[in-house]
Formats: structure tokens, C-alpha cells, sequence
């Protein structure tokens, strides 16, 4: 499952213009093409970590690393500003020790309880029900009157205003893992298997894409964005009528 998932996210990175996340995950899935065979079994079968005995508890491998390090690594004691390779294997060969001396002092100091640990879903609380159950209410009152079902319109409107959205945005967003294919299969062999592109060389990313929130200021059929006024545009025209 993880590999499946990574590899049908990053075609989404190149459609939408990621430039941190579109060549980071091309390569590590390059990189998982000559991986030992034992490692693409396991991420094959494996997609997320049970941390707690807690149903539905389950989070992402690279998400549970990040939140480890936030809970572990940040702070007097963590990780965070030691850039020197003694240091860091130091703090890594002591890690362990000090998240579980964590975890139990915690414990006894009454700072994690039945009501505030991490096996105790917030969503249980009296008050978060309530405040969930009216939202939910109102949501689905609010739905229901749209119809999302049904096929009484021939265009696609946005929710609670009603505005038409243009064919040309429908289009782009429907066509953007196609497009975004593409892209990512260009960048592959061009930077990463022919070597005929520098790798780290700007990316070429094509046409603007575009996004729902561009409805109110999209000029058809030339893609074109009518541009909003800047801070620093309004601040002048505020400032002339001031003078005026």
C-alpha cells in the first residue's frame, strides 16, 4: 500500500506545481526501483504504524517519524539545533531511554491521564459531541437542498453561493494526474535515468494550472487570470485619494 500510494500522489505533485514535493518523490521512487527486495515487500504490505492499542489509531510511517521527532526532539534535551555528528548519534543512541523516562514521569505527575493520553480520542469528550453533532446537523441540512445527487444541472456550481464554475477550470483540474503524468515521467528520464537534465535545474512545469478559486477572476477562452490589486496597489490608490 505505501508504494502504491506514493506513486499515485506524485503525478499529483507535478500538476500542481510542488517544487519541493515533485522531485523529492520522483526520486524516492526511482530509488525504490533498486532497493533490496526485502525493504519493497515490506512497504508493499505496509502503509501506516500502530503506536496505541487504541481503534483507529493508525498513522502514515513518515508522519509517525515527524511526530516522534516533534514530541522527543524539539525542546531542551531534543534534537533540534544539533548539527554536530557526535552529538547527533549521542542523542540517538540515549533516544529511547529518554522517551519512555518521558512517558512515565508524565504519568505520575498526573500530566497524562485516562482523559489526556495519547490512547484517548479527543472526539469521545461529552463537550466535542455535542459541538460535532450540531455542525454535522447543520451540514446536512445544508446538502441536502444542493442535491449533489442529482443531474437537474449541466454545469458545475459551487456549494452555498450557486456560481458557475467555468468548463476550462473543470477540464484542467479533471486532466491534471494525466498531465501530471506526463511531467513526472519526463523529469524521471531525463534527470534521473538518461542524465541529460541537471537535476537540480529549475522545473518546467508548463501552463498554469488551475483551481476553483479562480472562478471569479477567470477570463475565457485565452487562461488567463484577471490579477487582483496588490497590498502595495491598494495602499497607493488609498493614499492618492487621500492627496485628492
Amino acid at each position: 500500500m505505501h508504494n502504491a500510494a506514493i506513486c499515485a500522489m506524485a503525478p499529483l505533485f507535478f500538476a500542481f506545481r510542488r517544487r519541493n514535493y515533485a522531485p523529492l518523490t520522483a526520486r524516492y521512487i526511482f530509488d525504490l526501483q533498486v532497493a533490496s527486495p526485502q525493504l519493497i515487500d515490506h512497504l508493499s504490505k505496509s502503509f501506516s504504524v500502530q503506536r496505541t492499542a487504541r481503534p483507529f489509531s493508525a498513522i502514515a510511517v513518515d508522519q509517525t517519524i515527524e511526530c516522534t521527532i516533534n514530541r522527543y526532539g524539539k525542546g531542551r534535551g531534543g534534537i533540534s539545533g544539533h548539527f554536530s555528528k557526535q552529538l547527533i548519534d549521542r542523542w540517538c543512541q540515549a533516544f529511547s531511554f529518554r522517551a519512555i523516562l518521558s512517558s512515565v514521569i508524565a504519568e505520575i505527575v498526573s500530566l497524562e491521564t485516562g482523559l489526556n493520553s495519547l490512547d484517548t480520542h479527543i472526539e469521545y469528550t461529552p463537550t466535542r459531541i455535542v459541538v460535532d453533532n450540531k455542525d454535522l446537523s447543520l451540514c446536512i441540512t445544508k446538502l441536502k437542498s444542493e442535491n449533489l445527487f442529482s443531474c437537474e444541472q449541466n454545469s458545475l456550481s459551487k456549494l452555498f453561493t450557486g456560481k458557475i464554475i467555468h468548463n476550462d477550470i473543470v477540464l484542467n483540474i479533471c486532466n491534471s494526474y494525466e498531465r501530471g503524468y506526463e511531467l513526472l515521467k519526463k523529469y524521471s528520464v531525463e534527470r534521473l535515468i538518461n542524465k541529460t537534465v541537471n537535476v537540480y535545474d529549475k522545473i518546467d512545469f508548463g501552463k498554469k494550472c488551475l483551481y476553483l478559486k479562480d472562478t471569479d477572476r477567470y477570463s475565457s477562452p485565452s487562461l488567463k487570470l484577471i490579477k487582483s490589486p496588490t497590498h502595495n496597489q491598494l495602499e497607493a490608490y488609498i493614499r492618492r485619494l487621500f492627496v485628492l
